[in-house]
């Protein structure tokens, strides 16, 4: 009676591995769908979200003031929804010894066509201040954010 005991237990707790190894692997392509991208852009950067393969949204930090036609200022931030999935993106910048704020972001605008952008937020930092940029998605108190970037204003 030992050995049957042994048996059906064993058999338990094999059909339990075999169970959690099936929702890992189910699991596992939804955990690992977002990736970020990054792009050094003159003296800022532009990250990228991409999502299931498909580009979900965007935030830019811009050094230093571009173009004639449609300019763009300097020590701007701006960010972009691509997908119309309910969920926002923010793009952050910290300074030295500081907390991260919230310097552009989408939350509740709607996607129309492709995408939504926010105007150039300025923030007119001291030359060569040193700050970290990142993007995040965020949804309601919940936020996914990308690693942080330096540069300087």
């Amino acid at each position: 009676m030992g050995t049957r005991v042994f048996r059906s237990g064993a058999k338990a707790l094999l059909a339990v591995v075999a169970a959690c190894g099936m929702l890992l692997a189910a699991n596992g392509p939804a955990m690992a769908a977002d990736v970020w991208k990054y792009y050094p852009d003159g003296d800022g950067w532009d990250i990228e979200l991409v999502r299931n393969g498909t580009t979900s949204g965007y935030g830019n930090f811009n050094a230093d003031p571009q173009g004639v036609v449609n300019p763009i200022p300097g020590d701007a931030f701006r960010a972009c929804d691509t997908n119309a999935d309910g969920k926002g993106i923010e793009t952050q910048r910290k300074l030295s010894g500081g907390s991260w704020t919230v310097m552009a972001s989408t939350r509740g605008h709607s996607v129309v066509g492709d995408s939504y952008c926010t105007i150039w937020e300025t923030d007119n930092m001291k030359e060569e201040t040193l700050l970290q940029v990142r993007v995040c998605i965020v949804e309601g108190d919940a936020s996914t954010c990308s690693e942080a970037r330096y540069s300087y204003a």
